[in-house]
């Protein structure tokens, strides 16, 4: 997509939204409340407002490389982007659901497979994945190469729901039931949403129309 693509695209949106004085972002201009935060991949291909079809201020949105929640880190000084962001909808925008969406043919999992990182991180990239080692080495060996990425997606998601369960905030709100906590896995190939199943430790189909929590 070139750039004038974009601006293109922008000038529609604002021919729209100068055109219609009822445009819902002009009614959500001076407050947002969103019932859900997403936290997905920055990956171009899985925007979590489209997958959803939702609609302006529906869902907050925090976008990192393989939708990572680091643990909670009390002296405040390093990977605090995602956590800050965290802590800004779980308190002061009282989302109802918190949703870690991870994907198929993940890079930044992909990076965390291919990386030998016992020597430490020697990029941004690097440092971020680490957060993830642990992970990794959970993967089994026996597996295909491809079926321990996906087996690594999943088991990433898992981790980031764990780690947000670190968070006082977090944890506090999901026991009182005012928060729930899910974890989402997006099938590039099939166009299907899995849901994490805890009790099971399995993840579910989501397309099915009658499917609701």
């Amino acid at each position: 997509m070139s750039i004038n693509k974009l601006i293109k695209g922008y000038q529609n949106f604002y021919k729209d939204y100068n055109e219609s004085e009822e445009h819902l972002l002009k009614r959500l201009e001076n407050a947002q409340n969103p019932s859900t935060v997403i936290v997905a991949c920055s990956d171009s291909r899985v925007d979590p407002a489209l997958i959803t079809n939702a609609n302006y201020g529906d869902i907050f949105v925090i976008r990192n490389v393989a939708n990572i929640i680091p643990p909670c880190e009390n002296d405040y000084s390093t990977h605090h982007g995602t956590s800050s962001a965290l802590e800004y909808a779980v308190r002061n925008l009282k989302v109802d659901n918190l949703i870690v969406m991870g994907h198929s043919n993940c890079g930044g999992i992909k990076a965390l497979m291919d990386t030998d990182l016992s020597n430490g991180a020697d990029s941004f990239i690097e440092d971020w994945i680490d957060l993830m080692k642990d992970v990794k080495a959970r993967v089994p060996k026996d597996l295909s190469y491809e079926e321990q990425l996906s087996y690594c997606e999943k088991e990433g998601i898992k981790q980031s729901l764990q780690n947000a369960l670190s968070f006082d905030f977090v944890q506090k709100r999901h026991d009182k039931g005012e928060l729930k906590v899910l974890g989402w896995y997006f099938d590039l190939t099939s166009g299907k949403m899995l849901q994490y199943d805890a009790h099971k430790d399995t993840f579910i189909d989501l397309s099915s129309e009658d499917h609701q929590i």
